[in-house]
């Protein structure tokens, strides 16, 4: 029981003894923010190399349903290696996707991360 919640924190809160920001908060698109948005591609990118599936979404997300059934329904959706929702047309939004364990999915995922290096 909670040895197991114990001895599995490290995993749930990875930066606790190296955090990822010096000031605590980072503001948008600095060095920092940066630092803190590759983490995401990073680790579905660990992931997706052991072979999860991987749903990622914000912390502020509300579930009113199972979304997996609506992948399975749609043939788009079903045979999709990324599911990523949209900025409106100004990129990604790491806010909700879901990935494959693919080569593509991989692909897509280092791009992000080549992305993200690069600002």
């Amino acid at each position: 029981g909670f040895g197991l919640a114990y001895a599995s924190s490290a995993c749930v809160f990875p930066y606790a003894h190296r955090p990822l920001t010096t000031q605590g908060v980072a503001s948008y698109r600095t060095v920092e923010f940066n630092r803190m948005v590759m983490q995401r591609p990073m680790w579905m990118r660990h992931l997706l190399s052991r072979g999860y599936s991987v749903l990622q979404c914000d912390l502020d997300v509300v579930w009113l349903r199972d979304p997996f059934p609506l992948f399975a329904a749609h043939p788009h959706l079903a045979a999709a290696d990324v599911l990523v929702q949209s900025e409106g047309g100004h990129g990604y939004n790491a806010g909700f996707y879901f990935a494959r364990p693919t080569r593509a999915a991989d692909a897509f995922m280092e791009f992000w991360l080549e992305d993200l290096v690069s600002r």
